[in-house]
């Protein structure tokens, strides 16, 4: 440690740049868990899987990359609805299972399902 009286702009940088080096060195990057999410509308299904570091994270990927035609009651402008409320509630575990949980949507009258699983860790 240098004494407060003896730091100046060229060794306060150094003393900088050397606790930027070591946390740098320190940060441990924990692999992220892969998701199933399996979506429901009015009767058709859509399930993919993406890794990330949590099951809210996933929004985009069940909203933005629908196929289309694969949820062929969901119209642009349900999907545009849909994507305003996907932030809206919350997912609830699913009771008597681990690493479930659920999210319904209400969506034109009729329930969105969207089911999160951590298919590994």
């Amino acid at each position: 440690m240098i004494p407060n009286s003896k730091i100046n702009h060229s060794n306060f940088s150094q003393l900088c740049l050397k606790a930027r080096s070591h946390t740098q060195k320190s940060v441990v990057k924990l692999p992220m868990p892969l998701y199933t999410y399996i979506v429901t509308y009015r009767g058709d299904t859509y399930i993919t899987q993406d890794k990330k570091s949590n099951f809210k994270g996933f929004v985009s990927s069940w909203t933005s990359e629908i196929p289309p035609g694969v949820l062929t009651s969901l119209t642009p402008n349900l999907l545009k609805e849909l994507q305003k409320l996907a932030y809206s509630s919350d997912f609830t575990p699913i009771s008597g299972r681990t690493n479930v949980w659920r999210k319904t949507i209400l969506l034109n009258d009729d329930q969105f399902v969207v089911i999160a699983v951590q298919t590994e860790t």
